[in-house]
């Protein structure tokens, strides 16, 4: 069972990620702005790839966010360190290495999903 230092510890952690995530969200687009310069050197394919592949790392960046907030509300709710599909409780190490996890690794495993 997770103690409630560990759910603490991992809800002040959760709370700087969240921070930090929501400062890179909001200069994405000042610090992201590949258009212009590649416009300047006439990068035009090279500027689609730099666009692009800035585009998968806001994706990868709101989804994090997405689970650190769902997982500051579980800590809330009273909910956090159970799985969500199965409703056993989330192995304390995985919750240590991945505080904003939902499932436990079966569940992960049995969706598909990777294992973080």
């Amino acid at each position: 069972m997770i103690s409630p230092e560990t759910i603490e510890a991992n809800r002040v952690h959760l709370e700087s990620v969240k921070k930090r995530l929501k400062g890179v969200l909001d200069n994405f687009d000042k610090k992201n702005n590949i258009s212009e310069p590649a416009k300047e050197f006439g990068e035009k394919g090279n500027a689609y790839n730099q666009k692009w592949v800035a585009n998968e790392g806001n994706k990868a960046t709101n989804k994090l966010l997405e689970d650190t907030e769902a997982a500051l509300r579980r800590i809330q709710e009273g909910s956090y360190g159970v799985c969500v599909d199965c409703l056993k409780e989330i192995n304390v190490d995985r919750l240590v290495a991945r505080p904003e996890a939902s499932r436990c690794v079966g569940c992960q495993t049995a969706k598909g999903l990777h294992v973080r």
